[in-house]
């Protein structure tokens, strides 16, 4: 009896001790997020990411928090998922190995374990610092290259949570924004790439991006290595002068960049929260990321290109579609086309398989109902539903019908800004080919948004896509002069050129196109005192 006595006791001890395994070097990084629910609870979640060479997690673990009446948040995993690349080796026939194949070749085999706390409560109002959750562990990859003596370093995630109008945080007021999806964590150096940190808030508050410091498992900040920056931690010009600077977009979290230096970097970025100008929270998400200089070429001695795609929207100045973000009326509806392309073989001459996903919480339920499943509908719709595979190329049809309840509720013409994004991957290994982008969709107030300055408005196309080779154009005018209407391909080729006649107030026009391959096309309709109005055409 005293034995059994003894050994409760000490299982007891070792569950209430934090996770600190003697090496954990092949821990990652992670997140740390909650949920708001209906009762006022709240619910946490705590994401992590191994290198799979190495050790697991346990099944249970403990979030710290400096919430006075909570010092720890239990959490019990819930899910444990594999994150490295489906398909083939450069031969077409030997298969990429997986967390399931023990030890690996590669790195960047990793997966994500996902652990949830029960519903608690949390009482009080956070002080001006915050609240912080985090999660330490030891020690870090000893690989890692931006970081200043990486083995001597533990790690911590962290997350905070803010006041709001002084609010007591019983009942919760607040669920944190989390990552549409999980980090990249490898890629075959010398291509323009892209890294997507795109965070969904269920509240619909406005998000920023940054790039932070690492942290060490005492909450201290490490040093970066000669070379690097907080905000450029991976190989610039510096180190190599084909290398360009890591860019962030601090309003969607997009990432681009080109390294041609290999190695593993640590990358840490932090999506902020914010309501009515409020800070009320802060998610640091923070990750290795590999660049492998060793990739097997594919057929032809090539090495394996990744997919392209086509930009949605049409520069306002060349007129060509190079351009990710785009200005509309509410009202309008938005229509572009993402064509992907990928001519890659393997060395066995089978073609390789791309695979299109998406995200963004305005896009509907499979992303094909325009009705439900977006934050505010009508949602965004793609012409089929997502994840699709397909071989070497495909078009995709993105249709948006927006109204006012897309606008903001106050600033300059109550104009909100919207994000789609949409992934394509192909099925190489050891390091997948990605073409990764947001479309930036920006909705302006109908009436505030014009002026007596525009000469041409209310602009419609029916039908849009064209189903013959004639369409409908009507738009109303404060002019009688003759309207001079273009029509271009992507490439800015000019295909139609023709006068319409107009009155002043509303009219109406058929325009016939000649014969032309199914694609995007620009209208550009120019009134005779210069005043140019652009639309989509898809054809």
């Amino acid at each position: 009896m005293k034995k059994i006595y003894s050994l409760l006791l000490i299982t007891i001890v070792f569950q209430l001790i934090p996770f600190t395994p003697a090496s954990a070097s092949n821990y990652l990084g992670g997140e740390i997020t909650w949920q708001c629910m209906a009762n006022g609870q709240y619910i946490f979640r705590l994401t992590l990411y191994r290198d799979c060479r190495g050790l697991g997690f346990p099944q249970s673990l403990q979030i710290q928090t400096t919430v006075p009446s909570v010092p720890t948040i239990v959490v019990n995993k819930i899910a444990q998922n594999d994150l490295s690349a489906t398909g083939f080796q450069a031969n077409g026939t030997s298969a990429c190995p997986t967390c399931a194949s023990g030890s690996s070749p590669f790195p960047g085999v990793v997966d994500e374990n996902i652990y949830e706390s029960t519903p608690i409560n949390l009482s009080g109002v956070p002080p001006a610092a915050g609240w912080s959750f985090y999660f330490n562990m030891c020690c870090r990859n000893g690989t890692v290259l931006n970081l200043s003596n990486p083995t001597s370093q533990g790690l911590q995630v962290l997350s905070k949570m803010f006041a709001y109008n002084n609010q007591n945080a019983f009942p919760c007021y607040d669920a944190s924004p989390y990552f549409a999806e999980p980090p990249a964590n490898v890629l075959c150096a010398g291509q323009p790439a892209a890294l997507q940190y795109l965070s969904i808030d269920t509240d619909d508050d406005f998000m920023t991006y940054r790039f932070t410091d690492a942290l060490n498992d005492q909450g201290a900040v490490i040093p970066v290595s000669l070379g690097y920056t907080t905000a450029n931690p991976l190989p610039g010009p510096t180190q190599n002068p084909a290398n360009t600077v890591m860019s962030l977009d601090t309003l969607n979290g997009e990432s681009l960049f080109t390294v041609n230096t290999m190695g593993n970097f640590n990358i840490n970025v932090v999506v902020t929260s914010w309501r009515n100008g409020t800070k009320i929270s802060e998610i640091n998400r923070g990750h290795d990321f590999y660049i492998l200089s060793n990739c097997p070429t594919v057929a032809g001695s090539q090495p394996n290109l990744y997919p392209s795609g086509t930009a949605p929207f049409a520069d306002p100045i060349t007129g060509l579609f190079t351009s990710y973000k785009d200005t509309v009326l509410a009202g309008s509806t938005v229509t572009f086309q993402k064509i992907i392309t990928d001519n890659d073989f393997f060395l066995n001459g089978v073609a390789q398989d791309i695979r299109l996903t998406g995200a963004g919480n305005q896009f509907g339920t499979n992303f094909t109902n325009a009705s439900s499943g977006c934050l505010m509908p009508p949602c965004a719709t793609l012409d089929a539903a997502l994840p699709k595979v397909f071989s070497p190329s495909d078009t995709t049809l993105f249709t948006w019908t927006t109204n006012n309840a897309h606008l903001a509720s106050s600033g300059p013409l109550q104009a909100k800004t919207w994000y789609f994004l949409l992934r394509a991957m192909d099925n190489y290994c050891p390091a997948q080919g990605m073409h990764a982008r947001i479309a930036s969709i920006t909705v302006v107030n109908s009436l505030s948004g014009l002026n007596e300055q525009e000469e041409i408005t209310n602009m419609t196309i029916y039908p849009n896509p064209v189903t013959s080779e004639s369409f409908e154009i009507s738009w109303s005018s404060i002019s009688q002069k003759p309207l001079s209407v273009t029509i271009s391909d992507i490439t800015g080729r000019e295909i139609l050129r023709t006068s319409l006649t107009q009155t002043a107030g509303k009219n109406k026009a058929t325009i016939t196109l000649p014969k032309t391959a199914t694609g995007m096309y620009l209208l550009q309709a120019t009134s005779a005192s210069g005043y140019v109005k652009k639309m989509k055409v898809v054809n």
